[in-house]
């Protein structure tokens, strides 16, 4: 009889454990997108300003350009990162958690 009853709540923790791993990987999803966007912006921004100084040399100009395409590449590189980190962790978590609970119940039975 006990078997019986343990197969709805396994159900059910999967079923929980899948929607939070969905809730989870659209959120850390949407974050990388945004910062993506952000960083591309933020990038574009500074090379309209550079582009119409009037007050910088032809080499101070490409000097710019050159740094500011640097510092977007090092953030582009920063958000997959972050984002891949989080993601892992998130899913180690979401894995490991259930047996970890597991391990515990049958240590205290």
């Amino acid at each position: 009889m006990n078997e019986n009853s343990s197969t709805p709540i396994l159900t059910r923790q999967n079923n929980l454990q899948k929607a939070l791993l969905d809730d989870i990987c659209q959120i850390v999803s949407d974050a990388t997108c945004d910062s993506e966007k952000v960083s591309k912006e933020k990038y574009e921004i500074k090379l309209k300003l550079i582009e119409s100084a009037m007050d910088m040399s032809t080499q101070e100009k490409l000097d710019a350009m050159d740094k500011n395409y640097d510092c977007w590449n090092q953030e582009h590189w920063q958000n997959i990162l972050t984002s891949a980190v989080v993601s892992f962790s998130v899913l180690g978590f979401i894995v490991v958690s259930p047996i970890a609970i597991n391990a515990m119940r049958k240590i205290n039975a």
